[in-house]
């Protein structure tokens, strides 16, 4: 089942705010895959870029990267995000 992840709110200016709550081994897989591409104390972006697209954010074309997060004691995959995408959720 997919829901949308309450912290998040509206900042992301259109990218697709849904989160799958995945099991701890999930997250730990990728985590374990490769080093994050960008990491905060909530979450992280997965190591190799998915694509590259124009960001929502700075309007410019980057790398964007699969989403991992961590709240409340659960964890959540997300869409795939920019680096400027994922700031304002942290």
């Amino acid at each position: 089942m997919r829901q949308r992840h309450d912290a998040i709110g509206t900042h992301t200016r259109g990218v697709d705010l849904m989160w799958k709550e995945i099991p701890e081994e999930r997250y730990d897989e990728f985590l374990g895959v490769l080093p994050p591409a960008h990491w905060t104390g909530k979450g992280f972006l997965v190591g190799e870029p998915f694509d590259h697209r124009r960001c929502t954010i700075t309007g410019e074309v980057r790398a964007s990267y699969g989403s991992v997060h961590y709240l409340k004691g659960k964890f959540y995959e997300g869409p795939n995000m920019t680096r400027p995408e994922l700031m304002p959720l942290m």
